[in-house]
């Protein structure tokens, strides 16, 4: 009996960094089971594939634009189950569009909107775009939650409201925390592909998708502020070309767009920043705290509680729904960084720990195949 791990439904974000660490530790070593991959274009694109691993590593990209080509994916999907007499298929991040059709199913869950209905996060929309994000969160959580499926999030936070929303007991849902990827640890810091160096203003620095709760729309306004208080900076971002040409000018006054950035360039870019700037108003995990402190980069962030569970004492905090009070506490971190203060250094003082209390990707990916050969050893029972 064979493994599946499915990462179609997979494109951008942190998900795509969890997916190619979690696939890459496996073809290197799959600890002693047979494991076949199927991904969507965007991972496999960045896998590290070792020789003779390829015909274990499959392409499948689901498309809803064409019923047809959305159904002869599906059935593909059930096709390798079969061919490959797989027991026990995980989906890295649910809600997955596939499930199979014999074998157990492990589904990763990392999306905060599905267990936060009553979020404050849903008042950045218009009542119309709420009532839409509503009724869209709903149909996932519906695609989401099968009573056959086990689950597996990276915060004991996300458990507890998973089990809330789902009315499920807790040992339906694991824990495995996030860490960095391998990539990105052994990924080269001197480059500068993007000519961030030559930039000689101060660097503040989001690699994110530009997903609506991110809330870089503070950019502009926040740039004002600290433009009418005389300092000099810019706003790194990596949002995709065409998108960002539809953006208003305010926004490009006071950012500088690198487009969208492959994990092997991450340390690089956050090595040539100065700061991380995260407003993000919901999240189940992002591991943008740990890369920005493996590269001792400083982190300004909204004062919520999962990025007070991951960053501690160790980032700069601010009311990511007030402008005013973002731009006080960047103004701040403008003022102390030029000084070199006490304030700056003892918070990065504090990463090293928090980096080695996060573990590794081998610890994390040897914890989700525990829990898989759990599962398998369940269907000899």
């Amino acid at each position: 009996m064979s493994i599946l791990i499915n990462a179609t439904n997979i494109k951008v974000g942190g998900g795509l960094q969890v997916a190619v660490s979690v696939i890459d530790s496996l073809l290197v070593n799959p600890r002693g089971e047979n494991i076949y991959f199927v991904t969507s274009s965007r991972v496999y694109q960045q896998l590290s594939i070792p020789e003779g691993k390829l015909k274990n590593v499959f392409v499948c990209d689901f498309s809803f634009k064409n019923i047809f080509s959305f159904i002869k994916s599906y059935k593909y999907l059930n096709k390798l189950e079969k061919k490959f007499n797989i027991s026990v298929a995980f989906t890295i991040f649910g809600p997955s569009y596939w499930h199979p059709v014999k074998a157990k199913h492990l589904i990763g869950f990392a999306n905060a909107w599905l267990v936060s209905p009553n979020s404050k996060a849903y008042t950045i929309f218009s009542s119309f775009i709420k009532w839409k994000q509503k009724v869209k969160n709903y149909i996932l959580r519906k695609l989401l939650f099968k009573k056959k499926a086990v689950y597996v999030t990276e915060t004991l936070d996300m458990q507890e409201q998973f089990c809330k929303v789902f009315k499920c007991e807790k040992d339906r849902i694991s824990v495995v925390g996030n860490c960095i990827s391998q990539h990105f640890i052994e990924s080269s810091e001197e480059t500068d592909k993007y000519g961030l160096r030559d930039i000689k203003k101060f660097k503040f620095v989001t690699i994110s998708h530009n997903y609506p709760h991110k809330n870089l729309k503070t950019i502009p306004l926040v740039g004002q502020q600290l433009e009418k208080n005389g300092f000099d900076f810019t706003f790194i971002v990596t949002i995709d070309f065409a998108e960002y040409e539809l953006l208003d000018s305010e926004f490009k006054k006071y950012t500088t767009n690198i487009g969208p950035i492959d994990i092997v360039d991450c340390k690089a870019v956050y090595k040539a920043c100065d700061a991380l700037y995260l407003p993000t108003l919901i999240e189940c995990f992002t591991v943008s705290y740990l890369e920005a402190m493996a590269s001792n980069t400083l982190i300004l962030t909204s004062d919520l509680p999962f990025a007070r569970n991951i960053c501690l004492d160790s980032a700069f905090y601010f009311n990511p729904y007030s402008v005013n009070d973002i731009s006080k506490v960047l103004d701040t971190v403008l003022r102390e960084f030029y000084i070199n203060s006490q304030l700056i250094h003892f918070k990065k003082s504090l990463y090293p720990q928090i980096l080695l209390e996060s573990g590794d990707n081998d610890t994390k990916v040897d914890s989700y195949m525990a829990i898989i050969k759990k599962l398998k050893g369940s269907l000899n029972v």
